[in-house]
């Protein structure tokens, strides 16, 4: 009779603490997080989709500043290169890049990992000019489905605390809000 108690003792115990590492450890494919005054976020638009192989489809990185004013932002996402190929957008220049978005006056980096699947997008004010604070497409990706997967999972790369994945920069001290 103990060592049933025990054992049920024991597994309430794990299904608490795995309901804890879900809620907090678990990756989606929005980040928010906290600044004085509100939060900001990035996220994917539309959330899903679904697509027959071979045809194209946009999804836009939207940026909500949850009104702070921003000096740039930057968005690492993570794609299954054998399920979608990125579109290039800019096809006068060398190697395959994303839509920026009209947030930033500047895209500081744009490239698309086609084998890894990996894009990094940063855009940035001019120096001096006015920080962005608002809610807008920071960029938009237009992928060709490659093949059926179910799904096939576009996130981003965040990591709180970190300063090389997405992020947005506060304009009054520079600093990553994250």
């Amino acid at each position: 009779m103990k060592k049933n108690l025990v054992l049920i003792i024991l597994f309430t115990v794990f299904l608490i603490l795995s309901a804890v590492f879900f809620v907090f450890f678990v990756k989606t494919d929005k980040f928010s997080f906290q600044a004085a005054g509100g939060g900001a976020t990035l996220a994917l638009s539309p959330a899903s989709s679904n697509v027959t192989i071979g045809n194209t489809f946009t999804v836009s990185v939207i940026l909500n500043t949850g009104g702070q004013a921003t000096a740039g932002s930057d968005a690492y996402i993570n794609y299954n290169p054998q399920d979608l190929e990125v579109q290039d957008a800019l096809s006068g220049t060398n190697g395959v890049q994303i839509q920026p978005g009209t947030l930033y006056a500047q895209t500081t980096w744009n490239n698309v990992n086609t084998t890894t699947g990996k894009i990094i997008f940063s855009g940035s004010v001019n120096s001096g000019a006015a920080g962005y604070n608002g809610t807008g497409t920071l960029a938009s990706i237009t992928f060709k489905a490659l093949r059926t997967a179910n799904p096939s999972a576009v996130s981003f790369d965040f990591t709180l605390g970190a300063t090389n994945d997405s992020n947005v920069i506060l304009k009054t001290t520079g600093t990553d809000i994250t």
